[in-house]
């Protein structure tokens, strides 16, 4: 396995979601109102990249393998 450094802090957004429609089962409202959107339960973050040379994967000869495949490929 290789160690790939991580930031110590990634760049992160904020998702909020909020239903089409709030009915539910029946169609009906359901008791109490609307439901309020989903805060703070969902954050996306990235995008995070790390170039993947031979020189870098050279402890991991399946990665490496692996990396020189794709490279072949990549046009």
């Amino acid at each position: 396995m290789i160690s790939v450094r991580v930031p110590e802090r990634l760049s992160e957004r904020p998702l909020v979601l909020a239903a089409d429609s709030p009915a539910r089962g029946g169609g009906t409202e359901p008791a109490g109102g609307a439901e309020p959107p989903l805060e703070g339960r969902v954050v996306l973050g990235g995008p995070l990249t790390a170039v993947l040379t031979e020189e870098f994967t050279a402890g991991d000869a399946e990665l490496k393998a692996f990396v020189a495949q794709e490279a072949a490929t990549a046009s």
